[in-house]
């Protein structure tokens, strides 16, 4: 116990150093100062203020914001941005926080500068800034760093013909970048709240919390946002980062974490029923066990002792035989009835893939359901293998890999062949979605794998 404290006090300040050494820039614009055909807004200036002051403690260092910006404005900050990070070399990460108006036409979501006079296609075009502009930048000038483009726009007050339709799914494949936004895609955004928006005060309050990945920053601030606007408010995330997660703040080395210190802190009541109202439909005792030890010692671990002793308690009347009656006189065995086999005493090992069994989980790790699913049915599958391995004869090494569908059925099918014909993956669970559960049903058949789906609803699996 002693060696793995050491190891893990060291391994602690090896990270520490390495954040330190990370060189981070963001670039803040916050556009308000709208005319009236377009709609004014009050809190972009204070956003701006208070998600700046956020990453500046977790080490970004922070380009001049620019308030009320015209296109020129915003793309001349965009170049020094990238160029920053550019001159900083490979490793580099990126910051680009927008808040304003936003809107989508054609297809193509577009940011609204300050100079903007309305909101026709004509004016639109000319005048707004596309987030595909914003990308070109980036990526072109700046091909090796990590970019976070953050933008909390989309706001429900947005006038003239367009109305508020929010922005349009985004289908944009680029490595290396991690796009977050406010709202979900078709939806819009409040600029409602005491010195900023709800998105952003989510934001700044998440981000510094210490030994947090990016994606559980941005699945705690989609909770927080849907729990303060009663879910009229979505965040969703569109994640191209390939390997190592980026952690915006480091837990101390000089101190290990609690147990639970990376987890939601003092969740709002709202939260809790909501949390509570979903676990009680939840199918998968597995996942059920799991988000108890997630939730250990919080408001959440009531509901969640609930849902499971009630699974178990069904579980245990499933199995009870009904009572049986004795016959008054024994019965005569019937004509060419065939002997039942001797019972198998011993077994041959089945081979897997590469001397192994693989599982795949595949699930939501970054979008609205990772709450139910997520790292807690990767955690269940594992003990599941390790509690299995403890009583039953293990012949193979049994592998548990993860990877992240985000809700898309094309995702889905490219990871299941991506595991059936590289990683030598032999089965693929959980899967809760039901058009990612039919795409990646179609490869399994074609591969003549086995896929396990416990989330999904279409009836369309089993006929």
């Amino acid at each position: 116990m002693r060696r793995l404290a050491i190891l893990l006090v060291v391994l602690a300040g090896i990270f520490s150093s390495t954040c330190c050494a990370q060189q981070r820039f963001a670039l803040l614009i916050g556009n308000q100062a709208y005319v009236d055909a377009v709609g004014p807004l009050k809190n972009p200036h204070n956003d701006i203020a208070r998600v700046g002051h956020a990453l500046s403690e977790v080490g970004f260092t922070v380009l001049d914001p620019l308030k009320d910006a015209t296109r020129d404005d915003m793309l001349f900050g965009v170049y020094k941005l990238a160029e920053r990070l550019r001159k900083a070399g490979p490793g580099a990460v990126g910051f680009l926080y927008y808040t304003g108006h936003g809107i989508a036409i054609g297809g193509e979501n577009v940011l609204v500068p300050k100079n903007v006079e309305s909101t026709t296609d004509a004016e639109l075009n000319i005048r707004g800034v596309r987030l595909g502009e914003i990308l070109d930048v980036l990526k072109n000038t700046a091909p090796d760093a990590v970019h976070f483009v953050v933008l909390d726009a989309c706001r429900n007050n947005i006038r003239g013909q367009k109305g508020a339709k929010g922005f349009a799914p985004v289908n944009d494949q680029r490595a290396g970048v991690v796009l977050a936004f406010a709202t979900a895609a078709g939806e819009t955004a409040s600029d409602e709240g005491a010195g900023s928006g709800p998105y952003a005060a989510a934001l700044a309050e998440e981000i510094v919390v210490p030994g947090r990945n990016d994606q559980a920053v941005f699945n705690a601030v989609r909770s927080r946002v849907v729990a303060v606007t009663a879910r009229h408010q979505t965040p969703w995330t569109h994640d191209g980062l390939i390997g190592e997660r980026v952690v915006f703040k480091e837990t101390p080395s000089a101190t290990l974490p609690p147990a639970h210190s990376a987890g939601p802190a003092a969740p709002s009541r709202t939260e809790v029923a909501q949390f509570c109202q979903s676990i009680a439909t939840n199918p998968s005792m597995a996942v059920v066990q799991s988000l108890l030890e997630i939730y250990k010692g919080t408001p959440m671990a009531a509901c969640t002792q609930a849902r499971l002793d009630e699974m178990k308690r069904a579980q245990v009347t499933a199995v009870v035989p009904p009572p049986q009656t004795t016959p008054s006189t024994p019965a005569r065995p019937a004509a060419n009835v065939v002997p039942a086999p001797p019972a198998i005493t011993s077994r041959s090992p089945t081979r897997f893939s590469d001397g192994a069994l693989k599982i795949g989980v595949l699930n939501d790790l970054s979008s609205l359901y990772s709450s139910l699913s997520g790292q807690g049915s990767a955690w269940a599958a594992r003990k599941a293998v390790e509690d299995f391995c403890k009583t039953t004869r293990c012949f193979e090494k049994v592998d548990v890999v993860v990877a992240d569908h985000q809700n898309k059925p094309d995702i889905g099918s490219n990871v299941a062949r991506q595991w059936f014909d590289v990683e030598k993956v032999d089965t693929i669970v959980d899967v809760p979605n039901s058009g990612v559960a039919l795409a990646v049903s179609d490869i399994t058949k074609e591969k003549n794998k086995v896929l396990l789906v416990s989330g999904a609803a279409t009836t369309d699996l089993t006929t």
